[in-house]
């Protein structure tokens, strides 16, 4: 159902208006009253709400009828009417026309007539469809809109006006509401409708689960890739850093050689005993020094035995070394010119042994120079390779890393394959989603008795509207539908109904604050739009928010408009009374009414 036109005429606070309808997306409708000095009582009400509502079904919101809906501000006006047109549910073009004072009902639908060349008329023309009486027409345009007057309140309507919001209704009336919503005759077709419907998104969904088996494939070789090459490029920086210092290092040292090196090492060279090289002075030099401590350990040894038998003779003049006896006195002088001759090649050995250590000094001070003399020649051959390492830190300094590039190409490729695997996955999601509540009708409709409609509907509604009130940010808010209800006694009984409660606040909904009220009345009332929306006969793309700001924060407020603009984006036209000065601004499509002497018109 689609609301297309609107004139009306002496109805409500209302002069003259025409107001077109048609795909006006969302849609702020303003006032003021010159009357009243403010933006109260301008009017708004009575060209968005009442006027539409009287025109489809003879009561307003409120259920205001017959002669009350006459502007009696405009002297000696009598007659009013309010002509509505409309999409209906079977796709064709249908106006209403009611009015008072005489009292009138005409259905219309609009047919397509012959065009004659040249005639410049329009062959289109109204056929009149109203019924014998005003009963029975009334009927009709409930059908061809797809919902009567309670339903049209609880399903496309929301603010003030309504009698009674939908939770403050008894269970029967909830209960009848949603019965209306769902006409039950069409269950078999629904349901087979829907089973077309998971047939043909499980076909969507294999088709995207191969191509999403396949793109993360892709991603993970990207991924690898780009670990790979990570890799890479930290050896090949690690690698790099360690022969750039190696190279600074040794060029350093170059650097830092005297230029008066050459001077040192000549007067070395000349000290040292051979006329070979260096090196061979230092293999002649260890070569001696070997030699020379072999014979020094075998002086060491000598010298050590004949102290230890000079020491062993002195202490025991008289006593054998040999077998520990006494011996005769002519024997002990013998003995005693022994320990002289001894002592005297004692100190021949040590003689010899100085000379050795004489002789080992030299050869390690040669030994010394040698290890000098190299070390000189080794700073000046590196020096000689001081323009190569020079150029060598150059080349190190301003290499690029070979993998950089190819990184970089690799991460953006992961980051595309990763949101093409993403996207999928995400198309998957909406396609999982809409196969399950394609099932779930199947399921529902697929069932003859109404109570099991409803214990499949309660899930539905109560999911949709906890969800709305979160995105709302006012999850606290809980709202309940069940089909049974518990007694006093602890029995069960079939009986259909619906609670709220805040988990801040208090659990029952009558005690609410008026901002919880309006919220959760909200929510339902969203939840109860989409119900009516899966229906063939009772998908809607129209909608009347009347001040649903009421008892709002600033921040409810946009967030309000927020939700409205992310759920409702799919209706055509959502017109919203309001006189909230921030809207304005979140808001660009607007019509203003102005009220002056009693009369709304629509301003410039």
């Amino acid at each position: 159902m689609k609301l297309l036109k609107l004139k009306a005429h002496n109805v409500f606070s209302i002069g003259t208006v025409q107001l077109d309808l048609k795909d006006r997306g969302l849609l702020l409708i303003t006032g003021w009253s010159d009357d009243d000095n403010n933006g109260n009582m301008a009017g708004k009400s009575s060209v968005a709400n009442h006027c539409i509502s009287w025109g489809m079904y003879g009561k307003t919101v409120h259920g205001i009828k017959a002669d009350a809906v006459i502007n009696t501000s405009i002297k000696n006006a009598k007659h009013c009417g309010v002509a509505l047109h409309f999409e209906g549910v079977d796709g064709n073009t249908y106006r209403i026309y009611r009015a008072r004072k005489p009292n009138c009902l005409v259905l219309s639908v609009k047919r397509e007539g012959t065009y004659e060349v040249g005639s410049g008329v329009d062959p289109t023309y109204w056929d009149d469809l109203s019924k014998r009486n005003e009963k029975d027409t009334q009927e009709l345009i409930n059908a061809l809109l797809g919902r009567d007057h309670k339903t049209f309140i609880q399903s496309d309507f929301f603010g003030q006006g309504r009698e009674r919001s939908f939770l403050a209704l008894p269970g029967s009336e909830q209960r009848a509401v949603i019965e209306e919503i769902l006409p039950l005759n069409s269950l078999d077709q629904w349901c087979e409708n829907a089973k077309a419907r998971v047939r043909e998104v499980q076909a969507m969904i294999d088709e995207s689960q191969a191509g999403y088996r396949a793109q993360t494939a892709r991603e993970a070789m990207a991924h690898t890739h780009v670990q790979q090459l990570t890799t890479q490029q930290a050896d090949w920086d690690a690698d790099n850093i360690f022969t750039l210092t190696s190279a600074r290092e040794k060029l350093n040292k170059i650097q830092l050689t005297s230029s008066g090196i050459l001077t040192e090492l000549k007067a070395l060279q000349q000290s040292l005993p051979s006329e070979g090289t260096t090196q061979e002075a230092l293999n002649a030099a260890n070569a001696a020094i070997h030699l020379i401590t072999v014979e020094k350990g075998n002086l060491d040894y000598k010298i050590d035995n004949l102290t230890g038998i000079i020491d062993k003779r002195q202490a025991k003049p008289d006593t054998c070394i040999s077998c520990n006896q006494l011996i005769p006195v002519e024997q002990i002088k013998l003995n005693e010119q022994a320990v002289e001759a001894d002592k005297i090649q004692r100190e021949k050995l040590i003689h010899d042994r100085g000379e050795c250590l004489a002789k080992l000094y030299n050869h390690q001070s040669d030994l010394g120079i040698c290890n000098e003399a190299l070390k000189l020649e080794a700073r000046l051959a590196e020096r000689a390779q001081e323009a190569a390492v020079t150029e060598q830190v150059r080349l190190l300094t301003v290499m690029v890393n070979p993998f950089s590039k190819p990184l970089i190409d690799a991460k953006a490729q992961h980051v595309k394959e990763t949101e093409a695997a993403d996207g999928l996955r995400d198309l998957m999601t909406i396609q999982v989603n809409l196969r399950a509540d394609y099932l779930f009708w199947q399921t529902a409709f697929g069932k003859d008795i109404k109570t099991l409609l409803f214990e499949h509907v309660c899930p539905f509604l109560e999911q949709k509207a906890n969800q709305y009130l979160r995105d709302l940010q006012n999850g606290q808010l809980k709202v309940k539908f069940s089909t049974s209800r518990v007694l006093k006694s602890g029995d069960e009984r079939d009986q259909f109904c619906v609670t709220a409660s805040s988990a801040t606040g208090s659990k029952v909904w009558e005690l609410f604050s008026g901002a919880e009220k309006q919220l959760t009345s909200f929510a339902v009332g969203m939840a109860l739009s989409d119900l009516a929306g899966m229906q063939t006969e009772g998908a809607s793309s129209f909608m009347i928010l009347d001040e649903p700001f009421l008892y709002q924060s600033p921040e409810n407020c946009e967030r309000i408009i927020q939700f409205i603009t992310s759920h409702l984006g799919g209706k055509a036209t959502i017109l919203i009374i309001s006189n909230e000065d921030n809207l304005v601004n979140l808001i660009p499509n607007r019509v203003h009414v102005v009220k002056s002497k009693g009369v709304t018109s629509i301003g410039d």
